[in-house]
């Protein structure tokens, strides 16, 4: 018998069941504040716009889909209306101009492991890099030579954008010179500010995203960011000026007399890399899609009207930066055709092709995985253009064959990307860009 019958018993009353009304657990007032409080902070927090990808201040990529435009899935050819996949078609097509945002870029703590930069301690930043002593002075990083900026590369960009080969000296510990300035004296970028003004069309493209980057223990505001932003669209508006110069300057006998920025690059290259920069920069700092398509064809233009895609017939061993300096382009051709779901100006099938992949001297070479990665995934968004807006009727290339074949195929590709790789030195430049662009693949094919 239990308790609640031995006490209806005792006092000689019958025993009923009565369900209780009063609707789930009492949390009390306490709780009731502690949600309503949660609720307010809430709605303070801004909002991305529906199917968009925004961004915060810690480079956390979210995405908001509010209750009102969330519909019903139904079968396409259905009386409701066909499914909207439209904002899915490609990973970021409902990106934003990122222009007029604030806080894309900066990162305010962890800067050293975010950004693999070499420091001889994490945890305490040199002299050179320490933050001022006035928090409210706006601050960006600059170079002082060439062999900085190489260096610097190193550090930053080549673990994700291998466009130069192996370094030549050993990389030491990044130095930049920290500029400051008050708030108050800050009007327009100047050249005059910095205290080197890069000469190669590559070391400018460069320093359009070198100077994005804040610098250790830097503490956020708008203003320092307004600033970093300012500095790297005057970089990369004269990185494109250098870069057409340089172009036209390619058919004539004399050409140009400058020293190479990378011993081992050929100088006519450097045009070629830094069309590839720059599209990574349209796309990654202002958000231009159209903008970034742009200078990837450009790039891929000049390296075709320079013979870089069929270099396979020469007898010769085929220098390593022109093979990277055609295949990074031929990656960022499909990545600008992924977000445009339009196909690049070649393919990587392309008969005409003969020139080998880079080499990393792996077991693993990343180069076959991340192109297949990358030509899946052109396949999918490809298949899915037909599911856009408006559109009623399934195309041909959804029949559940090609959906198959697909599905097969990237199957295929999981397992192949599963493979460990090897221990190498985290601190090594190549090391650091054969772990990159395998994840980078890996993403690619989960996507």
């Amino acid at each position: 018998m239990d308790v609640n019958r031995a006490a209806c018993c005792k006092r000689s009353k019958e025993c009923h069941y009565q369900a209780s009304r009063r609707g789930g657990p009492r949390k009390g007032a306490k709780y009731d504040n502690s949600k309503r409080n949660t609720d307010i902070d809430a709605s303070r927090l801004p909002q991305a716009p529906t199917n968009s990808v925004g961004y915060s201040g810690k480079m956390d990529t979210r995405m908001s889909i509010s209750a009102s435009d969330r519909k019903p899935v139904t079968a396409p050819g259905s009386q409701a209306d066909p499914l909207n996949v439209s904002g899915l078609v490609s990973p970021s097509s409902g990106i934003q101009n990122f222009v007029n945002l604030s806080g894309i870029l900066s990162v305010t703590d962890g800067v050293c492991r975010c950004w693999n930069q070499l420091y001889p301690d994490e945890g305490q930043p040199n002299h050179e890099t320490a933050a001022p002593g006035n928090p409210t002075a706006l601050t960006m990083r600059a170079y002082e030579n060439e062999a900085d900026i190489l260096n610097a590369y190193y550090a930053f960009i080549h673990p994700y954008l291998p466009l130069l080969p192996p370094p030549v000296v050993p990389q030491y510990e990044d130095c930049p010179v920290i500029v400051r300035m008050q708030e108050e004296n800050f009007t327009s970028p100047s050249r005059t500010v910095v205290p080197y003004w890069p000469v190669s069309p590559l070391s400018l493209a460069l320093s359009s995203i070198l100077v994005l980057i804040p610098p250790a223990q830097d503490v956020y505001s708008a203003s320092k960011t307004a600033l970093r932003r300012a500095y790297s669209e005057i970089y990369a508006s004269s990185a494109l000026e250098s870069v057409n110069r340089e172009v036209e300057l390619l058919g004539l006998t004399s050409g140009c007399t400058r020293r190479p920025f990378h011993p081992n690059a050929q100088l006519e290259l450097e045009a070629i890399q830094a069309l590839v920069t720059l599209s990574t920069y349209e796309y990654c700092q202002r958000g231009n899609i159209s903008k970034m398509r742009l200078r990837t064809n450009q790039a891929v233009t000049t390296a075709m009207d320079m013979s870089l895609h069929d270099l396979g017939k020469e007898t010769i061993e085929i220098p390593e930066a022109q093979r990277r300096a055609w295949w990074m382009t031929m990656y960022m051709a499909y990545f600008s055709s992924v977000l445009n779901v339009s196909p690049p100006i070649i393919s990587v099938d392309d008969p005409r092709i003969t020139t080998p992949y880079p080499e990393f001297l792996v077991p693993l070479e990343p180069w076959p995985l991340i192109l297949k990665a990358q030509r899946a995934l052109f396949s999918s968004t490809n298949m899915l253009k037909g599911f856009e807006a408006g559109s009623r009727v399934l195309p041909a290339s959804l029949s559940e064959e090609n959906f198959h074949e697909l599905n097969m195929y990237l199957q295929s590709l999981m397992v192949e990307s599963d493979h460990p790789l090897p221990m190498m030195d985290r601190h090594d430049a190549e090391a650091s860009a054969v772990e990159g662009l395998w994840i980078i693949a890996r993403i690619l094919i989960h996507t």
